[in-house]
């Protein structure tokens, strides 16, 4: 995939457009891969290269498996952000995602209960992530949903922003307003803080501990 032909990161450039939060529309968003309410998807063997912004998104999927999923990024179109590889969003239940590999510049597996589209998260088992140099291994994001019973083990590598981010409000909409987690279970994590690069240093950079609640 060539970012370079595709018009900029409309996140960074901010002409994205108001979010509807109730459902996954077709504008110009720069995913390479989008699945949309679907039960039994398989996504495997994979070398994702250079999107816009996420490598793969999915949202209302109902048993899923994303397995072997390396991820080569190394241009930004305009910049090196906010490129996810594997970004969930709501209404995702009974999912497996092992064995994902490679840096990126925004969370490697995101699981967002409220970011496009709103609604709760369950029963996700994450097995397998090795980076180096990466933004971050794992965020979950809930605003005012739900996100439960979730397994993550088997974590490896360096990460300059935090390895695992468990987040109960962003930037956007009513900070007053807190997301719940129930049965978040982690095992196995055996990483670094990587330094970072200059074109990601911010003078508040220090705050974000390794895992980040």
């Amino acid at each position: 995939m060539n970012n370079m032909e595709q018009n900029p990161n409309p996140l960074w450039t901010h002409s994205f457009g108001e979010v509807k939060h109730n459902d996954m529309d077709d504008r110009y968003l720069g995913v390479a891969m989008r699945f949309f309410d679907v039960t039994n998807l398989t996504i495997k063997n994979l070398v994702v290269k250079d999107p816009v912004t996420f490598g793969i998104q999915i949202a209302k999927a109902y048993q899923f498996t994303v397995d072997n999923i390396t991820f080569d990024y190394n241009q930004g179109n305009p910049v090196l952000a906010t490129m996810d590889g594997v970004h969930l969003e709501s209404g995702c239940r009974y999912g497996r995602v092992t064995n994902l590999k490679g840096k990126t510049f925004d969370d490697l597996l995101a699981i967002n209960a409220d970011d496009f589209y709103y609604g709760d998260i369950s029963d996700i088992s994450v097995d397998g992530i090795y980076a180096e140099g990466s933004h971050s291994a794992i965020r979950m994001l809930a605003v005012k949903s739900t996100i439960s019973r979730i397994s993550i083990n088997n974590i490896f590598g360096s990460f300059y922003q935090y390895c695992i981010g468990i987040t109960k409000y962003y930037n956007i909409g009513n900070k007053s307003l807190r997301g719940k987690y129930d049965q978040i279970t982690i095992s196995n994590v055996y990483g670094r803080k990587h330094f970072r690069y200059p074109d990601f240093y911010t003078d508040k950079s220090y705050v974000y501990p390794f895992i980040y609640i």
